[in-house]
């Protein structure tokens, strides 16, 4: 990867590097189950987007999955973003590397990053529950991984911090209308009914030996209408939440750390 880095600054990609800066990446959540990977440039760039390198990391036990990358279109021709292997589970953690190469000016494709400017990345669906964190730690530093956060503009180091570090993407169920946030979570957390359904609703949070630990009762309401838990006096583990309506109940696992 350096390598390449190299051969951008020798055959003459560095024009205007005392006018480039560091640039920022940080890690949101986007609609629904989607993580929004947006970099924040320090100062107006229209150079070779060299190449970039971060590495997203959550709980392994939390059974999530990440989606396909997907890009804006003039985004993606010049910084495409691709998972960099497979994703790799130590200890705890499950890591998924990310890289991209970009070999073409953004001012030959009329595009320019204009400083203080968030721009999305690249968006990543999940399926499942967990807490992602774009990091530079132990694992990601490792030689053997190189998963550390790293950009290059015009072949020349330009990285800049990680912020927006963590983010929590939640359970969406389609089919029941049903939105639990955050989740992984600290015992607090939101119910969202998504659904048009003007009907009453019985949640009941039950734990692992199968005790009901919270019991609400939420009157007829249309789509948007919330309902707040407060477990953290309960401890850390894994809890189900029942929702009946009228004859009908779903399941929905809860992560309280």
């Amino acid at each position: 990867m350096r390598t390449l880095l190299s051969f951008l600054a020798a055959i003459g990609l560095t024009a205007g590097a005392s006018a480039q800066s560091p640039m920022d990446i940080g890690l949101f959540h986007g609609e629904g189950n989607e993580l929004e990977i947006r970099i924040h440039p320090t100062a107006d760039f229209v150079g070779v987007f060299a190449s970039i390198v971060f590495t997203l990391r959550w709980d392994a036990s939390a059974e999530a999955a990440l989606g396909p990358v997907q890009q804006a279109d003039l985004i993606a021709q010049y910084m495409p973003v691709q998972p960099s292997g497979p994703v790799v589970v130590d200890g705890p953690y499950a890591y998924q590397i990310y890289a991209g190469f970009g070999m073409v000016a953004l001012s030959s494709l009329g595009a320019s990053l204009q400083m203080n400017e968030e721009v999305v990345l690249a968006r990543i669906p999940v399926t499942g529950n967990a807490s992602f964190a774009i990091v530079n730690d132990a694992w990601t530093g490792e030689l053997a991984h190189n998963g550390d956060y790293y950009v290059s503009l015009n072949g020349l180091d330009r990285t800049g911090i990680i912020y927006g570090t963590a983010t929590a993407v939640s359970e969406v169920d389609p089919a029941a209308g049903v939105s639990i946030s955050p989740n992984p979570n600290d015992g607090r957390f939101t119910v969202t009914f998504l659904d048009d359904r003007a009907t009453a609703r019985d949640l009941r949070v039950v734990n692992s030996l199968g005790q009901t630990v919270r019991a609400e009762r939420i009157g007829a309401c249309a789509g948007g209408c919330q309902q707040a838990f407060d477990l953290s006096t309960f401890g850390p583990g894994l809890y189900h939440l029942e929702i009946t309506t009228g004859n009908s109940t779903t399941t929905h696992r809860v992560i309280v750390r």
